[in-house]
This record gives C-alpha cells, structure tokens and sequence, in this order.
C-alpha cells in the first residue's frame, strides 16, 4: 500500500506521518465511481477486495472504498483511526444532503484530526485538527471547523476571490461538509 501511493518516509504514529499519508494517497489513487455508473457492478467494501482493486489493480475508487481502506492503513501502523458519517454540503443555504460520504477522524495525542482521502479537490491535503483551535492552513489551503452542538462538526474552507473589478479581493468562508465525531461499523457504509 505504501509503495501504491509513494509514501517512502519512515512510517511513525505522529502527525506529520499522518499527514503525509493522507498527501501521499490523495496524489496517487484518484476517485472514480466507473463501477457504479458504467459497469453497474455491485461494489465491495471489504478490506481484501478493497486492496485487491486499489493497490494490486492500480484502479481508484470512491469514498466508501478509498477511506474504507485508509482507515485499515491508519489501523495497520497503529493509529487510533475510525471511519464516520459526513454529509456534502458545498452549497448556499440551510439544507443538508442525506449521508453520502464516508471520512475517517484518527486521535492522536488526545487530538482528534479529520482525514479524508476520498474526494480530492475541497478537503485538506493533510490532517485537519479537530477543535476550536481557529484556522488551519495545509498545502496552502485555510481551513476550520464549527462544533454543531450535536455530535457533528463542520468543515470550512477559506478562499481568496478577485472581485468583479480584479484588482482587489476578498476572503470567503464556504461550508464543504459535515462530519460526526461517532465511530461507525464499517457495515453501515454497505
């Protein structure tokens, strides 16, 4: 697996191997659902058949699959690494998807981290710390997280926008997902 996503630093349970990692996976093994929507194959979510078709196939997959076996990674070295429930929620307004996307929250030195190596594009190329510690910058990308009083937490990222006039700018805040802290069986992903 290591080798698959090009992780050659040594391997330690600390933060910066952990964000290593999540860099590392999100450079090599690419989201792909062609399973799902062209080939209408049924989709496994078990760790062997998930490693078989990641690492062994060279294919990529999508959140339940790439998170499911990042977590058994994070296991495997001895992270304290549990998948949970996220909700997309990169849009306007009050409304919130069903669950559709599986995350992975690791508790390292009584911090909880946020990972995900499962959508690419708007989620951290590292760890994200958990907390009401303020913003996070990682590879250059502003990020923080807002305690939602029930058992989940959301993920904010800041971003630099030219104005219409493009001499000037201005910093957003937009809302990418919700996640709970709980840990979730793996079956609850089926």
């Amino acid at each position: 697996y290591l080798e698959r996503i090009n992780y050659g630093n040594k391997v330690e349970v600390n933060e910066n191997c952990l964000s290593g990692l999540v860099d590392a996976h999100q450079k090599a093994i690419i989201f792909e659902n062609l399973d799902i929507y062209f080939e209408k194959r049924p989709v496994s979510l078990e760790i062997d058949d998930l490693f078989d078709k990641l690492v062994t196939r060279r294919r990529g997959g999508f959140c339940f699959e790439l998170n499911g076996l990042f977590v058994a990674l994070l296991r495997s070295i001895g992270f304290d690494a549990w998948s949970c429930f996220c909700r997309v929620t990169m849009f306007e307004g009050e409304y919130f998807m069903p669950i559709n996307h599986r995350g992975c929250i690791v508790k390292l030195d009584n911090q909880l981290y946020y990972c995900d190596v499962g959508s690419g594009g708007p989620m951290p190329g590292g760890a994200l710390p958990i907390g009401d510690m303020g913003e996070h910058t990682i590879k250059g990308e502003t990020y923080f997280t807002i305690d939602c009083g029930d058992g989940w937490r959301e993920m904010w990222r800041k971003s630099k926008v030219l104005k219409a006039d493009e001499a000037t700018s201005e910093w957003i805040s937009k809302r990418i997902l919700r996640f709970s802290l709980n840990h979730t069986d793996p079956i609850d992903f089926v």
